[in-house]
């Protein structure tokens, strides 16, 4: 075929014929017949064009940018290449530690780029590289493979509670899904119940949330979703249920045992120790409750508050036998109870009650008689009277010692008290005493003042004992 281009041209020198290519190109290569002729005759000569070329590879320009596809799809990328010798064609991921499934299916001059049933780890860059001797080329390939985020990162975790509010706080999401984050969605049930309610949906720059309006003491899991544009994250879930309630526990029992001293008819003292464990919250009382033994119901009987570890318990009925219990008392609630022992109410030993009526039934000029009774309390149960002592103290002055001058007998009660002077005043007092110790005195309101008796007051006298009058306190005639 006769090289009609401008761009060939020729010529003959001495003998030597040359063949001009301007702007050579790749489809120059191939074989050539030079070819000279005149009057006499003419003459051929073929010879062998090589053309040496660089690598070219041409993409559409639709896959010069960022091509974005979803899930399961395919991508089909058509181009052209030039090169000589014929370069090699290979594709790689510029992430080499990811897995390359991308394929090439080559043609003469053309091939197409292949990435079939995409997933969201085929996202990345492309090189499409074509090598031969003159050279190597590189086209890229942006692939982003949009799915759902990843579940936000774990754990969930609760940062404070309280009787009505949760706190949460997670970690963004590892992997947004190609797409940018739209929020996050909070949502909460209770422990016992299936079905998950919606709390908010907040900002995803925002990783913590306090969801308010919970019940108090009521178990509730939470979960966290990611979502963007394409659709919301599987849920990172928390581990374990959170229970609605302040952030203390009730305190533990009183310490024991309940020690139970000053017993009375009606009442006794009770002391404890201190609770150990105090639920992370000040103990702020001690509640006392007792009930009679042959009752079911406690009722409340006093309340001292943290500080203190005694009390005093009265106004019980009368010789009942009672049991006691005490629980300690903080923000949150109270304790088990601290048992006591039961105790039978009574009255305590104690001295014996003064002996009353104390008068006089007879005076002499030197001597006098003393009448009393035997009190009806000597002491307790069990206590029995020892003896009763009998005091005189000469005149009325306050400052004049007592002393003794009779211990009569227990079950005695009178006595006659000898060597006394006439017209003296002399006063006088009697104690009951028993193993405990002495009664109250009972003192006679007047003196005593010896005299010689005369027939009107012995006459009087019969009088008085026939009629038992025992309420006289001076006699003096």
């Amino acid at each position: 075929m006769p090289l009609t281009s401008g761009r060939y041209t020729s010529s003959l020198a001495q003998g030597v014929l040359v063949l001009y290519i301007k702007e050579v190109q790749e489809n120059d290569a191939g074989q050539y017949t030079l070819e000279i002729q005149n009057e006499h005759g003419s003459d051929s000569k073929q010879m062998q064009l090589t053309v040496l070329a660089a690598p070219k590879i041409e993409f559409e320009s639709k896959y010069r940018k960022q091509i974005v596809v979803g899930l399961n799809s395919s991508i089909r990328a058509p181009f052209t290449y030039t090169g000589s010798p014929k370069p090699e064609l290979t594709v790689t991921r510029v992430d080499e530690d990811k897995e390359d499934r991308a394929t090439l299916d080559l043609f003469e001059n053309s091939g197409t780029f292949l990435l079939r049933q995409t997933v969201r780890a085929d996202t990345g860059i492309y090189r499409v590289q074509a090598t031969n001797e003159c050279g190597s080329v590189t086209s890229r390939l942006d692939i982003l493979v949009q799915t759902v985020p990843s579940p936000p990162g774990g754990p969930l975790q609760v940062t404070a509670s309280g009787k009505d509010y949760a706190s949460l706080a997670w970690h963004t999401c590892p992997d947004d899904g190609g797409s940018d984050l739209v929020s996050y969605i909070i949502e909460k049930r209770e422990e016992n119940k299936s079905i998950w309610t919606k709390v908010a949906n907040i900002r995803p720059t925002n990783s913590t949330y306090t969801v308010t309006g919970l019940l108090d003491q009521t178990s509730y899991c939470f979960r966290i979703l990611a979502e963007n544009e394409i659709g919301v994250s599987e849920p990172l879930e928390i581990e374990h249920a959170v229970m609605a309630k302040l952030p203390f526990d009730r305190p533990g029992p009183p310490q024991g045992p309940v020690k139970i001293d000053s017993i009375t008819q009606t009442g006794c003292t009770l002391t404890w120790l201190p609770a150990t464990e105090d639920g992370g919250a000040k103990i702020t009382a001690y509640i006392i409750e007792g009930k009679d033994v042959n009752r079911h119901a406690w009722t409340q009987l006093e309340t001292v508050s943290g500080n203190e570890t005694t009390v005093d318990i009265r106004q019980l009925k009368d010789d009942a036998t009672y049991i006691f219990r005490i629980m300690s008392k903080n923000i949150v609630g109270v304790s088990e109870p601290l048992d006591s022992e039961s105790v039978t109410l009574k009255r305590p030993k104690s001295v014996p009650q003064a002996p009353v009526p104390f008068f006089v039934s007879d005076v002499d000029s030197d001597s006098c008689t003393l009448e009393w009774e035997i009190p009806k309390f000597t002491g307790g149960d069990n206590v029995e009277l020892k003896n009763f002592v009998i005091e005189q103290r000469i005149g009325d002055k306050e400052s004049t010692p007592w002393k003794p001058v009779a211990e009569p007998e227990p079950y005695v009660t009178s006595a006659n008290i000898g060597h006394l002077k006439e017209e003296k005043e002399y006063y006088f007092r009697i104690k009951a005493v028993n193993e405990i110790g002495q009664s109250k005195p009972t003192e006679l309101t007047r003196p005593v003042i010896p005299r010689q008796k005369s027939c009107k007051f012995v006459f009087c006298l019969f009088l008085f004992r026939l009629k038992k009058k025992r309420k006289s306190n001076l006699f003096s005639f």
